[in-house]
């Protein structure tokens, strides 16, 4: 009987690859690496990972160098080795890798691994924002907003929190909203601010839970609804949110 049509066993999936794998088919290499640290079609097995991870990184695969420097970070089946992990970022990231690229920013903005050089790390992260990282593109949002290595530009902040926000970043989502609700860097409109604080809470971000709360009991860019912003309070009380749960009390209601 033919498969066309039928959903293919996880499990299934993983022998194929094994057999490429076993053929030096560099691909499937990546592919069993990814399946043993995820436990899809497999049990979740780091060890096997990291080895397949190593075979496809000798081969030059990208991705493959670039997990590799994750699992030196993680330190799961290994120990812990920061210049490693940034010298395989390094490598990854001068093959185009954007998770690489931004990585190497951040070891670079904290000193892990690699001399603390904090234009250099300016640098790799507007790189990495200019391949569409979406964590990349938010921290270049807050160096034009706070005036950081670049000029203080709100119109260019809020177009990178847009841009961040879009590809569902939960901070730029909340700055997006801060940026319309006091008209910086666009213009005034408490409607967009509360729809932008909304998807940020529903991606748990406690002050955009709070926010939304706040708009929901003052009718600020949404009609007023009691109930439902005590629920918003209650899940940001729920994951401690100091904010949240005075607000409760306030209400005369039990964190």
């Amino acid at each position: 009987m033919s498969g066309e049509g039928r959903e293919r066993d996880p499990s299934e999936t993983v022998m194929w690859y094994r057999a490429a794998a076993e053929r030096d088919d560099v691909e499937s290499m990546y592919a069993l690496g990814v399946a043993h640290g995820a436990g899809e079609g497999v049990d979740r097995d780091p060890a096997a990972a990291v080895g397949w991870f190593e075979k496809a990184a000798r081969a030059g695969h990208p991705a493959a160098i670039f997990n590799l420097g994750i699992a030196y970070q993680a330190a799961e089946r290994m120990e812990r080795d920061d210049v490693e992990a940034a010298e395989l970022f390094g490598r990854a990231a001068a093959m185009g890798v954007p998770n690489a690229i931004f990585n190497l920013g951040v070891m670079l903005h904290q000193g892990f691994g690699v001399h603390r050089d904090e234009a250099e790390a300016f640098e790799w992260h507007r790189r990495a924002a200019e391949l569409g990282h979406a964590d990349a593109t938010h921290n270049l949002g807050s160096a034009y907003e706070t005036g950081n290595r670049v000029p203080r530009d709100p119109a260019r902040a809020a177009e990178c929190y847009r841009k961040a926000a879009e590809k569902g970043q939960p901070g730029s989502m909340f700055n997006l909203a801060l940026a319309y609700e006091d008209g910086v860097g666009v213009e005034r409109d408490r409607v967009a601010a509360f729809g932008w604080y909304k998807r940020a809470a529903e991606l748990d971000h406690p002050d955009a839970m709070y926010n939304v709360a706040s708009s929901l009991l003052n009718g600020d860019g949404v009609a007023a609804n009691h109930a439902a912003a005590v629920v918003w309070l209650t899940r940001g009380a729920k994951g401690g949110h100091g904010p949240s749960v005075e607000a409760l009390k306030k209400l005369g209601l039990t964190p």
